[in-house]
């Protein structure tokens, strides 16, 4: 049962706003990242680990992406920037 006032919650909440900041931030940088990528100049076996990490990386993004959709349709956060 969350306890309004709480510490606990009230640093677990600080800690998820941080780990939300990381994770945007650290996703500008990848998509910084990738948009100097050019298979033509790495080797087939590079392409291969590439691939193989760019699917984990994927489907971890979607794992998140669909955790925090659920959460703006609980609170209908989606309203604030102008979705239905």
């Amino acid at each position: 049962m969350v306890v309004p006032g709480d510490p606990a919650v009230a640093a677990a909440a600080s800690a998820a706003a941080a780990a939300a900041d990381a994770v945007i931030e650290t996703a500008a940088a990848f998509r910084r990242a990738l948009s100097g990528l050019d298979p033509e100049l790495l080797s087939g076996s590079a392409c291969v680990g590439l691939v193989e990490e760019l699917a984990v990386t994927e489907n971890a993004c979607a794992a998140a992406r669909a955790k925090a959709a659920a959460r703006v349709a609980e609170c209908g956060a989606h309203r604030d920037r102008g979705f239905g």
